[in-house]
């Protein structure tokens, strides 16, 4: 009678020639044989059912040890392979694959051995004319040797390809209609993006009466009449240095008083950052504190300083009861003072030890009376003498301001500075 539920493996049956008594010996015997017989046959059952198992699946299943050698391999259902499975016995990874694909699964399991613990990688092999992706877990079975299981993940693969690339169209569909900082900001945080420019001018117009002149015209006068319209208002855009933000069917946005530093970004290649450290007013003394704000990645520095302290100094020319000899003297000091100041400045942006770059002081100031802006073309050469002289000697690149901003739209409407 069983009273366990387990399965039974097999029904053992001895039969004694002659009657006799209970025997003690040989029934130590008889569950001797018995229990032996029942490892051997749960063995076996366990070796049917992970032979079933082995050959259910689609992994590569292979043994090798520390050197790479394979030892064995379970035959399975595993398809593209890079080798029959009966030649690879015996052969180190070398020996049968690429050097790149065998150096990093030797790697794995040397690590997987090392660790006691297991160990992922991914890998291509040239299969057929295709490349053929894997995913390969290793586990450590002993101190000498390790259990590969390789899984194709071809499909996985091409599916991330095809998914990335329908990103990439994503994102290249964006950066047609928002600057590259807007992209990266509705990237990396999807909440409302808003900022605040207190001298921003936007102009929207659009044509009047379009819509009973687009019912008279053929689809081709429509489309050549507004690029005719579109392409003089994008020159005037260009000769007036606004920014044109977009067109929308017959209407024409464009926008000015944008920060210098959010056009530049939008010039920038993808991944490339920008920092404006400067606020209105500053002045060579402000330069300490804005090295105190500078971000620790930054690799590159660009100086412009030194047009607000020309309107410092300003007022010292315009005293109208200086004599000659007085206003020699004043001219003399302040460009000893700036040229001080302005190597001190130099010093510590230097010890920052990064590319630096300098820039003049541009000379062109349209919101300035005739009478100042004489004076201050004055103080602008001997200041400018002061930083070119200074960028020769530490051996620094130059941008002359002077030359590069020579029309009026260079300059802001703000500030003439």
């Amino acid at each position: 009678m069983l009273s366990s539920p387990s399965s039974v493996l097999a029904i053992l049956v001895f039969f004694t020639h002659t009657n006799g008594f209970d025997d003690q010996r040989l029934s130590k015997l008889v569950n001797g044989i018995a229990a032996q017989l029942g490892t051997v046959l749960q063995q076996k059952k366990v070796q049917a059912e992970m032979k079933a198992l082995f050959a259910a699946m689609i992994d590569m299943v292979t043994v090798r040890d520390v050197s790479g050698r394979c030892l064995n391999i379970i035959p399975t259902k595993a398809a593209n392979v890079y080798k029959l499975p009966e030649a690879m016995i015996g052969r180190k990874l070398h020996q049968d694959l690429p050097r790149p694909q065998a150096d990093l699964i030797l790697q794995g399991i040397l690590q997987a051995i090392s660790t006691q613990e297991t160990v992922s990688i991914e890998y291509s092999l040239p299969i057929d004319s295709k490349e053929i992706w894997l995913a390969e877990t290793i586990s450590p079975l002993s101190t000498e040797t390790a259990i590969l299981v390789a899984r194709d993940i071809s499909d996985r693969k091409q599916a991330e390809a095809a998914l990335y690339l329908e990103k990439q169209k994503s994102e290249q569909l964006l950066l047609n209609i928002l600057p590259q900082p807007i992209v990266e900001q509705l990237r990396n945080n999807p909440d409302v993006i808003a900022e605040q420019f207190n001298d921003v001018t936007i102009l929207f117009a659009d044509l009047v009466g379009f819509t009973p002149l687009a019912a008279r015209l053929k689809p081709i006068e429509l489309v050549k009449l507004l690029n005719q319209i579109f392409s003089r208002f994008d020159q005037l855009v260009d000769q007036l240095g606004l920014e044109k933000i977009k067109t929308i069917g017959d209407a024409y946005m464009v926008a000015d008083g944008l920060p210098v530093i959010d056009l530049l970004k939008n010039d920038l290649s993808p991944g490339d950052q920008a920092t404006l450290l400067a606020v209105d007013g500053d002045s060579i003394q402000d330069i300490d504190s804005q090295i105190q704000r500078l971000p620790r990645d930054a690799s590159h520095l660009f100086i412009s300083v030194g047009g607000n302290d020309t309107l410092q100094y300003a007022s010292l020319l315009v005293q109208s009861n200086q004599s000659a000899p007085k206003m020699l003297d004043a001219i003399a000091t302040m460009k000893a003072e700036f040229d001080r100041n302005y190597q001190q400045m130099l010093s510590a942006v230097l010890s920052l030890d990064k590319p630096t770059v300098l820039c003049t002081i541009y000379d062109q100031c349209p919101l300035l009376d005739p009478a100042m802006r004489l004076l201050e073309f004055t103080a602008l050469s001997m200041f400018n003498d002061c930083i070119t002289r200074q960028a020769i000697q530490a051996g620094l690149p130059l941008i002359d301001l002077r030359v590069i901003c020579n029309e009026v739209t260079d300059y802001s409407t703000v500030s003439p500075i």
